[in-house]
């Protein structure tokens, strides 16, 4: 008799992250699209923008929670620009299961037709600084995202950082973060 193995989907983890902002650096900057400036363009499209307007922010926490990470630095990078990342404009539709012969995906529930959704990983992956207790991510997102951070950075309040965390094959996706002025360990 031949022992077959079983192949498991990999697990799943899920984690959330409280850390304790400690600094920030801002960055903003206006310039000319570089692929206008070069000879042969690698990335652009023609419906890129001739201008770009960014701004980043490098946030430096403290890990509270969870145990194992108390104490680990952690480092995020939000970085705001209009045409930094087509993600940013997805919507849901481009998001619904497409079969082999590229038909959506519909399901029934209780009747009524439902599209059937393939989310992305995450927002961003969380990276392990090998042989230190340090992490850090680069999120790409919405420059109105970028502004609120700012205005909350602005008040002389203790700030909160709050990631959801999801583990999959190896890798660490941030599905949600939040900059908060309550302690998410008290609410």
């Amino acid at each position: 008799m031949s022992s077959k193995k079983k192949s498991r989907k990999p697990k799943e983890e899920y984690a959330f992250i409280e850390a304790n902002v400690i600094d920030y650096d801002v960055r903003s900057t206006a310039s000319v699209n570089p692929d206008l400036r070069q000879s042969r363009p690698i990335f652009s499209r023609s419906d890129d923008l001739a201008f770009e307007f960014v701004t980043s922010i490098d946030i430096t926490a403290s890990c509270l929670e969870p145990a194992d990470r108390s104490g680990d630095s952690l480092k995020i990078t939000l970085y705001g620009s209009e045409s930094s990342n087509r993600e940013l404009t997805t919507t849901l539709a481009d998001y619904q299961l497409i079969d082999k012969e590229g038909v959506r995906q519909w399901k029934t529930i209780r009747g009524e037709q439902h599209p059937v959704y393939v989310a992305p990983p995450g927002l961003s992956v969380l990276n392990k600084q090998r042989g230190e207790r340090a992490w850090d991510a680069w999120l790409f997102v919405a420059p109105r995202f970028v502004s609120d951070v700012l205005v909350l950075l602005g008040h002389n309040k203790e700030l909160f950082l709050y990631i959801h965390e999801r583990k999959a094959n190896r890798k660490r996706w941030i599905q949600s973060l939040s900059l908060q002025t309550t302690d998410p360990g008290e609410e």
